[in-house]
């Protein structure tokens, strides 16, 4: 398994993410009722021009615009204090009053409203929850067959509340439109929201909660695929075990949320101090294991000494690391071991320093 595109992201992936975690603040039931509330607002206001300019009968102008200030009177009412008493208010206006007039004056289905029907269904099943869905649903769908059957039995009804209107291929052509407009804007929010919760998953999967740094499920099955591949990458990568120096006492002095602070400082010092081709993960607790991309030992053993460096100056803590290379071990958990073993001996032999393939450096 691989999560190499995880490492880098687009300036345009950025943007989408800020985008969708302002939306993840709350759920789809929160987006769909302002798509909703948006969308029927909007649809009121030009069904009543649209009226108007047909020369259409006052009511048919301003019974629409009735159903939408009720709609928006709702939502100041309610919204804030409990926003399912404004969804449900706002879906049984719209459902049995708004698109039983629509239907009934706008020559049925020569009028084209029918298409909103799927749309307003759709949003009432995703906006509502529970009982109160099944319930609004389906006397939703119950109204949307009485209509069908008003219209085949009684067509003079039709006509007379339509006011005899002849318009019916603008009526059309208005339906159709605005329909796909809102249908598109629908599709396309909640395709990228999708693809933003699928990335956000994966992430959570891959990705330590505390440190926001890779964890050791990542780390293992990243450097896994290295070793059962063909790919020479396996020769430009060192491994760097690192441990933070008397953490326990840490802990036990200052506090568990103090010590999870220092944690998150001392990735970021690390962090600042590698570059974008390198890569951190948390094994646990105070270990970290950082991949540096490099095939050169004495540029990896310098990297390594400035982070051992720049710990103990920015932050409160100071650590030991054992640097080896990934080139020449059996597997992950052979390199693992190797370097777990290096940073020990780093620590026995005075803490705060890097040790390489077993050989000693100088204090940091």
């Amino acid at each position: 398994m691989t999560y190499g595109w995880m490492m880098k992201e687009s300036i345009t992936n950025r943007i989408s993410e800020y985008y969708y975690q302002q939306v993840d603040k709350d759920n789809f039931e929160t987006l769909f009722y302002w798509i909703f509330l948006l969308s029927g607002l909007i649809l009121t206001v030009l069904t009543s021009l649209m009226n108007f300019i047909l020369g259409l009968s006052t009511y048919t102008i301003i019974l629409p615009l009735f159903s939408g200030g009720f709609a928006f009177a709702t939502h100041l009412l309610y919204y804030k204090r409990k926003k399912e008493t404004a969804a449900l208010f706002i879906i049984i206006n719209n459902n049995f009053f708004f698109s039983p007039f629509m239907w009934l004056t706008n020559s049925g289905f020569k009028g084209g409203f029918q298409y909103f029907l799927f749309l307003f269904l759709i949003i009432s099943i995703t906006v509502l929850k529970g009982t109160t869905r099944f319930i609004i649903v389906s006397l939703y769908i119950m109204t949307a067959f009485i209509l069908m059957i008003v219209e085949a039995n009684f067509p003079e009804i039709i006509m007379k509340l339509s006011e005899g209107n002849q318009n019916n291929v603008i009526d059309m052509i208005f339906s159709i439109i605005l329909s796909l407009i809102i249908i598109t804007v629908i599709t396309f929010i909640l395709t990228n929201l999708y693809t933003y919760r699928q990335r956000k998953i994966i992430e959570l999967s891959i990705k330590d909660p505390l440190t926001k740094q890779y964890n050791r499920r990542y780390l293992i099955s990243a450097l896994d695929d290295l070793y059962h591949s063909d790919s020479q990458e396996i020769n430009n990568k060192f491994a760097v075990f690192i441990d933070v120096d008397n953490f326990k006492m840490i802990n036990d002095q200052l506090g568990h949320v103090e010590g999870d602070k220092i944690l998150c400082n001392l990735c970021k010092t690390i962090n600042d101090n590698v570059r974008s081709s390198d890569y951190l993960a948390r094994m646990g607790g105070d270990e970290f294991v950082l991949i540096l991309n490099t095939e050169n030992p004495k540029i990896a053993e310098k990297l390594v000494k400035r982070i051992v460096k720049k710990a103990a100056e920015e932050t409160k803590v100071t650590i030991s690391a054992g640097l080896t290379p990934l080139k020449g071990k059996k597997n992950i958990y052979d390199l693992l071991e190797k370097a777990d073993k290096l940073m020990y001996e780093a620590k026995t032999s005075g803490k705060n320093r890097v040790w390489l393939t077993g050989e000693s450096q100088d204090d940091q």
